[in-house]
C-alpha cells in the first residue's frame, strides 16, 4: 500500500487497531453540552494528555469544544478554548498554546494536548498542543491576560464552557484522557489510525497505555 497519502480521510495502515465510528456527538450553540463527570487536579495528578477530534464553522469569538478549567472566575488556565479562530490552551502566565490558523473549516480536526505540571502553580509548566498530529507553536497573547498563577483543577466539560456559558455550534468525537503524557509516536498513531470516509478511529484501548477515560460519544 505504498503511496498512500496519510491524513484523516484516507485509510493507511497504523500501528493502532481500528473501530467502527459511525457516531458523533452535534452541539447547537444555544444550551447544549456535556458535563462528563471527570475531575482532574494537577495538583494530586500532574501528567495530564487530552486528545479529542472537533469540527464546526461557527464564528462566534470565544468557543470551546472541550474544557477543564480552573474555577477563578476567569478564562485562563483553560484546556481548550477557541478565541476568534484560533486554538488555544492558556496557563495564566499570559502565554497561550495554539494555531493561530483558522481551523472553524467544517472539517474533522484532530486535537492533542499534553501538560506536564510541577508543583502547585504553571511555574516549571511544559504545556503543548499537537494539531493533526502536528506541534503548534506557542503564542503570547494580551488578550488571556495575566493573573496569580494558579495549577490546573477542574472538570471537563464539552461543547460549552461550564455548562453555563459559551455555548459551541460544533461536532466532537472520540474525547479520551490520559494522567500520563502521550509520545510524539502515540500522537503520530492516534491521528494516522482514523479514517472519517470509511468511519473508523482508533482503538485507544490497544495503546500500550490506555485512557484513563475515553468518551466513544455514540458509537
Amino acid at each position: 500500500m505504498s503511496g498512500i497519502i496519510i491524513n484523516p480521510y484516507v485509510y493507511a495502515p497504523t500501528g493502532l487497531d481500528q473501530l467502527d465510528n459511525g457516531f458523533y456527538m452535534e452541539f447547537d450553540g444555544t444550551d447544549d453540552y456535556v458535563a462528563t463527570g471527570y475531575s482532574y487536579d494537577a495538583a494530586v495528578t500532574p501528567n495530564l494528555s487530552v486528545s479529542f477530534w472537533f469540527k464546526s464553522t461557527s464564528t462566534s469569538l470565544f468557543k470551546f469544544p472541550i474544557c477543564i478549567q480552573t474555577s477563578d472566575g476567569g478564562y485562563t488556565t483553560s484546556i481548550v478554548m477557541m478565541y476568534g479562530d484560533n486554538l488555544l490552551i492558556a496557563d495564566r502566565t499570559g502565554w497561550v498554546h495554539g494555531t493561530n490558523q483558522d481551523i472553524d473549516d467544517g472539517n474533522w480536526h484532530n486535537v492533542i494536548i499534553t501538560a506536564a505540571y510541577s508543583g502547585s502553580t504553571v511555574t516549571g509548566t511544559v504545556l503543548n498542543m499537537y494539531l493533526d498530529g502536528n506541534l503548534t507553536p506557542d503564542l503570547s497573547s494580551s488578550t488571556m491576560g495575566t493573573g496569580a498563577a494558579s495549577y490546573l483543577a477542574g472538570d471537563l466539560y464539552m461543547g460549552s464552557f461550564n455548562g453555563a456559558s459559551n455555548f459551541y455550534v460544533c461536532s466532537v468525537d472520540e474525547v479520551a484522557v490520559w494522567e500520563s503524557i502521550l509520545t510524539s509516536d502515540d500522537i503520530t498513531a492516534i491521528y494516522d489510525a482514523t479514517d472519517f470516509v470509511t468511519d473508523k478511529c482508533a482503538d485507544l484501548s490497544s495503546m500500550s497505555t490506555p485512557p484513563t477515560v475515553w468518551y466513544r460519544l455514540g458509537d
